[in-house]
């Protein structure tokens, strides 16, 4: 095999080794998991342990994804400029008519 052909080799092979000891980040990444900072702290930090990477392809598995998040999001949420969902006015004015009543301003 010819020098400059090893050289290509050896890069390829390390190229393989980065991205495989990276595939825990990559994928969490990939998935937007809500905690990616853990993941890729985890990965980096304790991934040349055998519990470490294991433990960071776990998270990048199984941790929820922000996408899974917005579609789980309940549809009563308002954008700030609309008025509040009636079920919010009424509780806000049933307990501001039980403080005053509390507090004798208003009779039972």
């Amino acid at each position: 095999m010819s020098e400059p052909m090893r050289g290509l080799l050896l890069v390829a092979m390390i190229l393989f080794v980065v991205a495989f000891f990276l595939l825990p980040s990559i994928i969490a990444v990939a998935r937007r998991v809500e905690r990616l900072g853990l993941v890729i702290a985890l990965n980096i930090i304790a991934g040349p342990t055998l519990i470490g990477w294991p433990a960071a392809l776990l998270g990048a598995l199984m941790l929820p994804s922000r996408r899974d998040a917005a579609w789980s999001a309940p549809e009563s949420i308002y954008r700030p400029g609309d008025p509040p969902p009636i079920e919010h006015v009424l509780l806000a004015d049933q307990l501001r008519r039980q403080r005053m009543q509390s507090e004798g301003y208003l009779e039972s």
